[in-house]
């Protein structure tokens, strides 16, 4: 039986601050808008099920077809912990740029304005 790979502890540190970050965001949304989950219709739960899935197909296939893994783990550890901050800070910038109106939710209000600074050019 195969095990689980063991990830560098960069990528580690970098996944767990990413799972944070997230885990806050939810957190705020559900201190500061609880009536906007009816409006969500599933897609939390979709998205939530799609990482979770294909995270885990990738572990699954990892195992099962050796031939898959990288050639040199190493320099895919540092890109993708290169990937993830960048995805950290644009993710940020776009709630900030957002403010008030950032939701983890995904809902359209009537009266929503279009943003058209920030990440959103």
């Amino acid at each position: 039986m195969w095990g689980m790979p063991v990830l560098p502890t960069p990528l580690v540190v970098s996944l767990y601050c990413w799972f944070a970050w997230e885990a806050g965001l939810v957190v705020r949304d559900l201190i500061r808008r609880k009536d906007r989950r009816r409006r969500d219709r599933g897609t939390r739960v979709i998205v939530s099920l799609s990482l979770a899935g294909s995270i885990g197909l990738g572990l699954l296939l990892r195992g099962w077809v050796p031939a898959l893994d990288t050639p040199a783990p190493q320099a895919f550890a540092v890109a993708g912990v290169v990937l993830i901050w960048v995805g950290l800070a644009v993710r940020a910038w776009a709630v900030l740029t957002l403010g008030g109106s950032f939701s983890t939710y995904i809902h359209v209000d009537a009266d929503q304005t279009v943003v058209t600074h920030g990440p959103y050019l």
